[in-house]
Order: structure tokens, then C-alpha cells, then sequence
């Protein structure tokens, strides 16, 4: 009884995942918790093809239809902090 509890408390906290079709294609999204309430999230949607090799510095080309999300979060934009808002942040309040 203990085992089956736990199994199916587990099953409840699992993200649900599911695909929608649409005309230039699926994408697949998950059904996730925010702030207390339950939304369908799409993640990773590309609005055009990635700007690598010749398509580097030009237009934005249309994607290719087919399965385009991947299902997860996006790669973030990797940023320093060389900015000096740290160091006023640690001096510049002081009472």
C-alpha cells in the first residue's frame, strides 16, 4: 500500500507532456505550474532558422516545416557582470 502511495504521488508531481499539430507542423509543450495554477508551455519555439554559417548577418530565413520545439527551456544568453553595479550595490547604500 505504502509502494502504491508513493508511486502515485510521483506520477502527480511528473510534468504531463502532449503535442498540438498546427499547419507547418507539431510542437510539443507540457502542462507545468505557475504561480498556483496549471498553463500549457511551449518551449523553445524557433522563429526562424539559427543564423550560422552563410546565414550569419543576413535575414531572418523561414523555418523548415517538420516537429520544431524541442519540448525545453532554450540555451541562456551567457552574460558577465563587469558592469560596477556590484560594487555600488555594496557601498553605494550605506546608512
Amino acid at each position: 500500500l505504502l509502494l502504491c502511495c508513493c508511486t502515485l504521488m510521483n506520477e502527480a508531481n511528473m510534468k504531463q507532456n502532449f503535442k498540438i499539430s498546427i499547419k507547418d507542423g507539431e510542437i510539443k509543450g507540457e502542462i507545468v505550474e505557475v504561480s498556483g495554477q496549471k498553463v500549457r508551455a511551449f518551449l523553445g519555439i524557433p522563429y526562424a532558422q539559427p543564423p550560422v554559417g552563410n546565414l550569419r548577418f543576413q535575414k531572418p530565413q523561414p523555418l523548415n516545416h517538420g516537429s520544431t520545439n524541442k519540448g525545453k527551456q532554450p540555451n541562456i544568453c551567457h552574460q558577465t557582470d563587469d558592469s560596477g553595479y556590484s560594487v555600488l550595490d555594496k557601498t553605494f547604500n550605506r546608512w
